[in-house]
């Protein structure tokens, strides 16, 4: 699922998308959600924003990140109230990051 993401290939967001709904990647696995976050398809947000609140820290952050890789500004608040009720300090970190992307993304 990672190599998939890594090749950046939009192409494979939906066979991502597929495999993780239909449980042939497992849904808690780290390596399909930075996938979704490295193809970078606006696709993915929906799912990506659903791993915020898992009880799984990593997912939380690593989607947290996958949503300001992608940079879709409807992302942001939900970045932003991550920032402030996050726990975790890895997760949060990851939220910030997320964040930062996502402002770069949208400097003109």
């Amino acid at each position: 699922a990672e190599l998939l993401g890594r090749t950046g290939n939009r192409e494979a967001q939906p066979h991502l998308l597929a495999a993780l709904r239909s449980k042939r990647l497992l849904s808690d696995d780290p390596r399909a959600v930075v996938a979704l976050g490295l193809v970078g398809d606006s696709r993915s947000v929906p799912l990506l924003k659903s791993y915020l609140i898992s009880k799984n820290a990593e997912l939380r952050g690593l989607a947290a990140l996958g949503l300001g890789r992608i940079g879709d500004k409807k992302a942001r608040p939900v970045l932003l109230r991550m920032l402030t009720k996050e726990k975790n300090p890895k997760a949060r970190s990851y939220a910030q990051k997320g964040c930062q992307r996502l402002d770069e993304k949208h400097k003109s």
